[in-house]
């Protein structure tokens, strides 16, 4: 009886302890105040030709390949810059692929990272990409 107890309280404060402050997990997509700028970088160095995916309410690359979203990267102050608004708070998995035209040859570079967007404001992010 005492281990049936213990384990419903332990049960209890993970599902508790996975809420926000009013009681609700923060659940990512559109509908917020958030903005993510995504700039990819393969050693260090922006890359201007690169496409940057995200999917919303996840921290791994989505089983079907389907992302909620995507944009090209443009220029925004000198940096190839995908921008993405409206977010709420909540897990980002964001994917980026592109070309290192700075490379002879040229090589495809790819990478990706989870996000936990926890303030809904304007961020800035590094995607660092490697080769294949």
């Amino acid at each position: 009886m005492k281990t049936g107890i213990a384990i419903l309280g332990f049960s209890l404060l993970i599902f508790w302890g996975c809420k926000g402050s009013d009681g609700a997990k923060p659940v990512a997509g559109k509908g917020g105040n958030g903005t993510l700028h995504v700039v990819p970088r393969h050693h260090g160095r922006a890359i201007d030709t690169c496409i940057i995916y995200v999917k919303y309410d996840a921290v791994d690359t989505p089983l079907n390949n389907k992302y909620d979203d995507s944009m090209a990267c443009q220029m925004i102050a000198g940096l190839p810059t995908a921008t993405f608004t409206n977010l709420r708070a909540g897990n980002y998995f964001v994917y980026g692929r592109g070309w290192d035209t700075g490379l002879t040859p040229p090589q495809v570079v790819q990478g990706a990272f989870a996000y936990p967007m926890v303030n809904e404001n304007d961020q800035t992010l590094d995607l660092a990409v490697s080769e294949n």
